[in-house]
């Protein structure tokens, strides 16, 4: 949650003193296992109904707060203006952990400023980040320059949402994928689900424990249906991690969509979950196969063939569904256990050796369960944890 430090000292500006009306305001930044990796340092007015703090409130905040020390240990964004950074300085805050969030306004310049900024920064050793929106103007190259592209889900549904981190994911493969705004625990989740790093936004004000009870009455809800549960083991890697990630991601949206149908959600946002998990597996398909291609596969051609009969099928009953002649309870077993469960522990398998670190070939993998009233396993770290994951 945020948390607002006033800086209303005064400096000696000419013969008079300068009263800086600013304060940081920290906002936290959390990772896929619950944990506050660092803070966005935002210097806001003291005053709301005040004008926004020029740059050199902004420096006499941030050394106040003490931002050069925090982020010699723990990740710490600023958001800047290419103007801010290039006509005041900042460099002082640079560290390896620091990184400079460099915003789109007006009166930035083009490109070659914009580069000159991120290239200024990278040589004070501290890290850049992009919003994606830049995509969307002459600017749209230097996404490629960025360690982490900021991303804010309220500007997609939910589908649109999962292609846009898809191609972002493939496209900048060496950036973090930052998602702002975020405003639930459920949201949080799913953004995790679909390839975000790092989350900001009003969800960490919400008490977790609150969504925990949730989670564990649809859990109870499951089992008395006696509906497919899924659990994520480490055992389930095949130690690339492009391909591991994208595999988890495919349980937690499988989840996602049986919490939807067990709570009666309405028929828009069903097909709104299975247009997304459809997205997210053929990209992950996509990805896989270059993957494959790239690392010598042999079997490559036959598994890419598994691949187009998979998908086929499942685009057939997603349209039969949305025609009203199947129901939804075949299109999910066809899309959690054939496309998603059977395919990852069957053929997908047979790659396996090719990415697995030494001695994860030994142990022997662990099925996904069903949901008979039997004992289960206790609750592991929360989803996206390097332990694993009971994702539900």
């Amino acid at each position: 949650m945020a948390s607002s430090i006033p800086q209303d000292g005064a400096q000696l500006a000419g013969s008079g003193q300068q009263h800086w009306n600013a304060r940081v305001q920290r906002d936290e930044v959390l990772d896929g296992r619950t944990r506050i990796v660092g803070y966005r340092f935002r210097v806001v007015p003291i005053d709301e109904s005040a004008v926004a703090p020029g740059p050199e409130a902004k420096i006499h905040a941030l050394k106040n707060d003490s931002l050069a020390t925090f982020a010699q240990q723990r990740l710490a964004i600023v958001p800047v203006s290419v103007d801010e950074w290039r006509s005041f300085d900042f460099r002082q805050f640079a560290t390896h952990n620091a990184m400079f969030h460099l915003g789109l306004v007006p009166d930035d310049g083009g490109a070659a400023r914009w580069l000159h900024a991120i290239e200024d920064i990278r040589s004070c050793g501290a890290r850049v980040a992009l919003d994606w929106a830049l995509v969307e103007s002459d600017l749209g190259e230097l996404l490629a320059r960025a360690d982490a592209i900021f991303i804010r889900p309220s500007d997609y549904s939910a589908g649109r949402l999962g292609e846009v981190i898809a191609g972002v994911r493939e496209r900048y493969p060496g950036a973090n994928i930052a998602a702002d705004g975020v405003g639930s625990w459920t949201e949080y989740r799913a953004c995790l689900n679909l390839g975000v790093h790092y989350c900001l936004g009003g969800f960490t004000a919400t008490p977790y424990q609150e969504d925990e009870t949730q989670r564990l009455a649809v859990l109870d809800n499951v089992l008395d249906n006696k509906l497919v549960q899924f659990y994520w083991y480490r055992v389930f890697e095949c130690g690339r991690e492009e391909i591991d990630h994208d595999h988890q991601a495919l349980f937690g949206l499988a989840t996602d969509l049986l919490n939807a149908i067990i709570s009666g959600r309405s028929a828009p946002k069903i097909e709104e979950l299975v247009d997304g998990l459809l997205a997210r597996a053929a990209a992950h398909f996509a990805q896989e196969e270059a993957l494959l291609q790239a690392a010598g596969y042999t079997n490559l051609e036959r598994h890419a063939a598994i691949h187009r009969q998979l998908a086929d099928k499942a685009a057939h009953l997603v349209t039969e569904f949305k025609a009203g002649r199947a129901d939804i309870g075949t299109v999910f077993q066809f899309l959690a256990q054939d496309l998603i469960v059977n395919h990852m522990l069957g053929a997908d398998r047979d790659f396996f050796p090719l990415f697995l670190r030494s001695g994860l070939a030994q142990v022997k993998p662990a099925a996904a369960r069903t949901g008979a009233k039997t004992a289960t396993p206790p609750l592991p770290p929360p989803a996206g944890s390097a332990m694993g994951a009971r994702l539900m």
